[in-house]
């Protein structure tokens, strides 16, 4: 073998050995993104959720979670299912019922309506009972719209690192 065809065929294995170094990285790469991506949202979510006037000293936020997928394909913000109160009735209410209604909004039982007028003064009211509605925060819908920017840069962040070590690889 010349001492050219000696030389295409070391650069051939170091360009393959590269490749096999960056196949290798790709699951753990994918967990730390989807795990940064997470942080990064529930973040926005807790940010969200005290901008949206939920004044609860944090207890709110406290209950939201990263929940990742089975099989690592996704990445969520869900409220955790503790019970955190029993009624006098004895039926338990959980952090996630709680974070339903504060998200969607929800009927009152009584009260005055005035309490929950939006800053126009108006109120809305269930047609069906006539009870006031209290409207809802929407701080995961507030989130959702910054989700997708936030997962992006978190995946681009590790796509960096690989290729940072890739060229360290190549300068060695």
């Amino acid at each position: 073998m010349s001492g050219l065809a000696r030389a295409e065929k070391r650069n051939w294995d170091a360009f393959w050995n590269k490749w096999n170094s960056v196949i290798r990285q790709v699951p753990d790469a994918k967990k730390r993104a989807l795990a940064a991506a997470g942080a990064a949202i529930k973040k926005e979510v807790d940010k969200q959720i005290a901008g949206q006037g939920v004044h609860d000293f944090g207890r709110v936020q406290s209950w939201q979670e990263v929940r990742v997928g089975s099989k690592g394909g996704f990445v969520a913000i869900t409220p955790k299912a503790e019970n955190i109160r029993v009624s006098a009735s004895g039926s338990p209410t959980t952090a996630r019922k709680v974070t339903g209604y504060l998200e969607k909004g929800h009927q009152t039982r009584s009260g005055r309506a005035s309490d929950y007028a939006d800053e126009h003064g108006m109120v809305t009211y269930n047609e069906t009972t006539g009870a006031a509605i209290v409207p809802g925060r929407h701080f995961y819908a507030m989130a959702r719209l910054q989700a997708g920017n936030i997962g992006r840069a978190a995946g681009e962040q590790i796509m960096k690192e690989i290729q940072a070590g890739l060229e360290k690889e190549t300068v060695s």
